[in-house]
């Protein structure tokens, strides 16, 4: 597989999870789409249509006037304008006098397609009604047509007659010539007054014979309109429609629901999973996916699964990270190991506490340093005092030999406590006395797990990370964001810090690969009740 169908894979893994994550959000927000559609459909008046067609024939007009055949050569404009006659105020007058009604229902008249016709559209949420006023339209508009026919029929008969009436008198007059003529001259009177008079007698003929045909065609006319389908009363509304709206809203919920999520996804710039680490990063290793520990909700209440549940999921996952550690030892001397995070709230104090009963659990004298000056807690997860610690052996206020305790029932696991909080926490772990203790407390255990503040608020974690074998940056998904993950390990190569990789924290999904829960047991074990926190532990000497 070429890189750029890897990344494309990867980024279609990526899209499937993030909508996997929020599914609930999709189907919050294409639920409440669909209710809303629903409710307000629902809560709709019925509406009836009814639909009648007027269709256009040639009409009888053109025999009289060679303009009535102009409608062939422009069929659609001559339709247009029809619609124009349907919708104006007149045809409305006439249907709401012939109904008896003071206003009209919403009427829609429109072409159909490559026709000669025009279809009549009555809505109202009384099925009879639309079908009246449909029909009433297209009969109204017929009348109307008829009227308008017969004007025009009537006043081409009058311009007729009075062609007619002309030419009869023209006749008469050459009639009384032919009268008045003398007996000897009316031979040649006769011989040149004839022929006119003949002409206009066949004029007259022929103009009384067009005249009475356009009475016969002002009885039989249709004006060139027919009804073509009247309306009948319908059975069923055509609006609302549930079932249809239903379907709508079923997909504008979906694809309003996933695009809140991609928002989301676009605005948030969280670390979600590890490739997400290792993007942000320039591919930095991920030596831990730390799940989230089952009924664990105060965040500010220290947890130890290693010692509470050491059959579940997180535990494993912190005995997989010493396993990792352990193997990185193999090629260099590892013994100092820095653990910080970008920022606050992202579990680093806890990976350290984990880590360290990891590390015991496998015969490894084990000592974590609370490097944390300023707001330590490390102690807090064991149940141990925080008067005596860094601080005071690092001011020579105590040794360094009675400083550290014994965590639980373990010989081989000690804490050094934070100590008082100094003025200048910086310059104290810049020390070289500082430098000095954790290289005293590498020759007298195996691992020295030093917990620092975060990398990003202050300096002292850059401080410490010069003076260990390696670092571990914890990240916590959908709390570090990308870019201060990338900030954190810049910070750290400036100070030439060696970066072991990285621990997530949270990452759920990415530790399942198919395993379930009962894979590990979910039995919490009996050494949590014993070693958990609220045990003091006396100081060795």
């Amino acid at each position: 597989m070429s890189g750029s169908d890897e990344s494309s894979g990867s980024e279609l893994r990526d899209s499937l999870r993030v909508l996997s994550d929020h599914r609930w959000v999709v189907v919050v927000v294409t639920f409440l789409v669909v209710a809303i559609a629903l409710s307000l459909t629902l809560l709709q008046t019925p509406r009836y249509d009814a639909t009648s067609e007027i269709v256009f024939v040639n009409s009888a007009a053109s025999a009289l006037s060679p303009a009535a055949n102009q409608r062939s050569l422009d069929p659609a404009r001559d339709i247009q304008t029809e619609i124009e006659v349907m919708t104006s105020s007149p045809i409305r007058e006439m249907v709401k006098s012939a109904l008896h009604a003071s206003d009209l229902p919403m009427v829609s008249i429109s072409p159909v397609n490559a026709t000669n016709a025009i279809r009549i559209t009555a809505m109202s949420s009384d099925p009879k009604m639309a079908a009246r006023i449909a029909n009433q339209y297209a009969d109204t508009y017929l009348t109307y047509k008829r009227a308008q026919l017969a004007d025009t029929l009537q006043a081409a008969g009058k311009v007729i007659q009075g062609r007619i009436a002309g030419l009869q008198a023209q006749i008469d007059s050459l009639n009384a010539q032919i009268s008045a003529a003398p007996a000897a001259g009316r031979l040649t009177v006769d011989a040149n007054v004839t022929p006119q008079r003949d002409a206009l007698i066949s004029q007259q003929t022929a103009l009384q014979q067009q005249l009475d045909q356009s009475q016969v065609n002002a009885v039989l006319s249709d004006a060139g309109v027919q009804i073509g389908d009247r309306a009948s009363v319908p059975a069923s509304p055509s609006s609302p429609r549930p079932l249809k709206s239903g379907a709508y809203a079923l997909v504008v919920g979906l694809c309003l629901g996933v695009g809140l999520v991609v928002l989301r996804e676009f605005l948030d710039n969280s670390v979600k999973s590890k490739e997400d680490a290792e993007r942000a990063t320039g591919g930095a290793e991920i030596l831990g996916l730390i799940p989230i520990v089952p009924g664990w909700k105060p965040r500010d209440s220290p947890v130890l699964a290693s010692l509470s549940a050491p059959t579940s999921p997180a535990a494993e996952a912190y005995r997989g990270l010493r396993t990792a550690l352990n193997f990185l030892a193999f090629d260099a001397s590892l013994r100092l190991i820095l653990v910080t995070s970008p920022s606050a709230g992202e579990g680093k104090t806890t990976t350290v506490a984990n880590l360290a009963i990891a590390f015991g659990d496998t015969g490894q004298r084990v000592c974590v340093v609370s490097g944390d000056l300023r707001r330590p807690r490390i102690h807090e997860f064991f149940g141990l005092p925080n008067d005596v610690g860094l601080t005071t052996v690092v001011e020579r206020r105590e040794a360094l030999a009675g400083s550290t305790q014994r965590i639980g029932d373990a010989d081989n696991v000690h804490l050094l406590a934070a100590g008082p909080s100094p003025l200048k926490p910086s310059e104290l772990l810049a020390s070289g006395r500082t430098e000095e203790v954790l290289r005293d407390l590498a020759e007298q255990f195996d691992i020295v797990l030093v917990d620092s503040p975060p990398v990003l608020p202050v300096t002292d974690a850059s401080v410490l990370a010069g003076r260990v074998d390696g670092v571990l940056l914890v990240a916590r998904t959908g709390v570090t964001k990308k870019r201060a993950l990338a900030r954190s390990v810049e910070l750290l190569q400036q100070v030439g810090a060696p970066v072991l990789g990285l621990v997530i924290n949270g990452a759920e999904d990415e530790v399942r690969y198919g395993y379930s829960s009962r894979y590990y047991g979910g039995l919490p074990s009996s050494r949590g009740d014993t070693r958990h926190r609220g045990q003091r532990a006396s100081r060795t000497h």
